[in-house]
């Protein structure tokens, strides 16, 4: 298990300092693409496919919340039993 390990790392580094970066796949849904990127995944070291020297740091001011709150009146003693 080791050496296998091992020998990923090594064809990983040699890629990547032959510039070599490898195609994302297409996913046919967001739970697939989820293990691929999960740190269980086939692409848990995403360097294999994107070029982190490029990446610029942004702010997303724009963006809204997804949350929306709602008064609710409830007995205490349905309270606490929560």
């Amino acid at each position: 298990m080791q050496q296998q390990c091992l020998a990923r790392l090594c064809a990983q580094a040699k890629r990547y300092s032959e510039g070599v970066k490898e195609e994302i796949p297409e996913f046919k849904s967001e739970a697939e693409e989820f293990e691929f990127w999960s740190s269980s995944g086939e692409g848990a070291d995403s360097t294999a496919y994107l070029d982190w020297s490029h990446a610029k740091h942004t702010k997303f001011t724009n963006l809204k919340s997804s949350l929306v709150i709602i008064p609710l009146r409830w007995p205490v003693s349905t309270i606490e039993k929560l």
